[in-house]
């Protein structure tokens, strides 16, 4: 007999997966990533997000359950990450994220970037710009948490080595006679080299990178007079920042549960 499951509304699969989502959104991290899902998905997708995230309900089309399942434990994944970051148990940092209404919202922001985050580097980013927002107490520095979030969401784990390799030193002798230069310029051709595996993607990247401010060409004649060289901007210092305060940390991010 052919199974007439997909043709179940949502609301009967999200009733059906009502008790596995108590026991999925049962921490104050899990409801807290559950009630930032509430406003993109509703609340009964949200829910059964929630419960799929723990195993594959037979009640419950598989592609969706694998599809909401990943996006509440990445998700769910970053805020246990900040929460590490931060040092304070999950229940102080929720009460710090929910003070108010911009911090609600960074909290927002930082949920709906992580759910379709891949890669353990762009979570992390995500999550120490939550961290840098949550223990804010001045606007001007949740907005520019905010900013590095919403940029973070448009760029994928190629764009973060890129940015990582631009925060070290080129092996250069030119660059040792201005030494007073930070972040240090790379050639295109520098760059590739130390990171063939980028590919034909190297030149899209660049240009991401570019269109989001993060990079910019310093120009030929200040170093050398071989080509324009690529060099971080203070914003895209500041993303890659927001990276390495985690990746130095000794703790490892928390293992995100498979299928």
């Amino acid at each position: 007999m052919v199974s007439n499951t997909h043709n179940r509304p949502v609301s009967e699969l999200a009733k059906s997966a009502s008790r596995a989502a108590v026991d999925a959104a049962g921490n104050v991290v899990q409801t807290a990533v559950t009630a930032m899902l509430t406003v993109d998905l509703g609340p009964q997708l949200a829910t059964a997000a929630g419960a799929m995230a723990g195993a594959v309900t037979k009640e419950t089309p598989e592609l969706l359950c694998l599809m909401l399942g990943d996006r509440f434990r990445r998700a769910s994944t970053m805020v246990e990450t900040a929460t590490d970051l931060a040092g304070l148990t999950p229940e102080e940092f929720v009460a710090r994220l929910a003070r108010d209404e911009l911090h609600r919202y960074l909290l927002y922001r930082a949920v709906q970037a992580a759910g379709t985050a891949i890669g353990d580097a762009k979570i992390r980013t995500l999550a120490a710009a939550l961290v840098s927002g949550a223990i804010a107490t001045d606007p001007a520095a949740v907005d520019e948490a905010l900013v590095v979030i919403n940029a973070v969401e448009q760029i994928e784990s190629l764009h973060l080595r890129v940015l990582t390799r631009l925060m070290t030193a080129p092996a250069d002798p030119a660059v040792d006679h201005y030494s007073n230069v930070r972040p240090w310029p790379w050639t295109q051709q520098q760059l590739y080299d130390a990171d063939p595996g980028l590919g034909g993607a190297f030149g899209t990247v660049l240009a991401k990178l570019r269109s989001l401010g993060m990079v910019h060409d310093y120009p030929a004649g200040l170093i050398d007079y071989a080509e324009d060289r690529v060099q971080l901007t203070a914003f895209g210092e500041m993303c890659t920042t927001h990276l390495h305060q985690v990746g130095e940390d000794n703790r490892p991010v928390p293992k995100q549960s498979g299928h």
